[in-house]
């Protein structure tokens, strides 16, 4: 079987299916899932996990899958093994917060100077009627935050950069 890796809250996962009957087995790591995922419209599909029903709404934006599912908003990033592989060992930092996808600031929670962890939520957009809230990549301080309310911006853009907290590397 070939893996795939994909990117969920800055956490690399390694998932790959293969067939059971009609449906699916989601594999990450030793656990072996049931899954299927039925259209009901463009957007709109049944995710059925281990004999639950889960409605979702799925939009596809190059190698990012934006998924809303029980109130909450997630993008997974797909990775391909070339471009992995040509990325290990760059040192490749996480002091930018690009956009995942086109959207709007409805919140904003950072602010220059101010120390994030981890997590933390930075900013609140909408997109496609969604809100999705973005967190910091890492722990650190926030160096510049390039947004403001009401903005709207293309994927891609910097939204916030960081700095390393002033007690050292982080």
């Amino acid at each position: 079987m070939s893996g795939h890796m994909f990117t969920l809250d800055e956490i690399a996962h390694a998932v790959w299916l293969s067939r059971a009957g009609k449906a699916y087995l989601l594999h990450a790591g030793d656990a072996a899932i049931g899954v299927d995922l039925q259209a009901l419209g463009p957007q709109d599909f049944q995710l059925h996990i281990d004999g639950r029903i889960v409605p979702v709404v799925v939009a596809v934006e190059g190698d990012v899958v934006h998924v809303h599912m029980q109130g909450a908003a997630h993008s997974l990033r797909y990775s391909d093994a070339l471009t992995r592989l040509s990325h290990q060992g760059q040192g490749v930092g996480a002091d930018s917060v690009p956009a995942p996808m086109p959207g709007t600031v409805v919140a904003v929670h950072a602010a220059a100077g101010a120390e994030v962890r981890r997590g933390e939520a930075l900013l609140v957009m909408e997109s496609m009627k969604l809100e999705t809230s973005i967190g910091a990549p890492r722990d650190g301080v926030i160096k510049t935050v390039h947004v403001e309310l009401g903005r709207s911006f293309e994927r891609g853009a910097l939204l916030v950069t960081l700095e390393p907290a002033s007690g050292g590397a982080t």
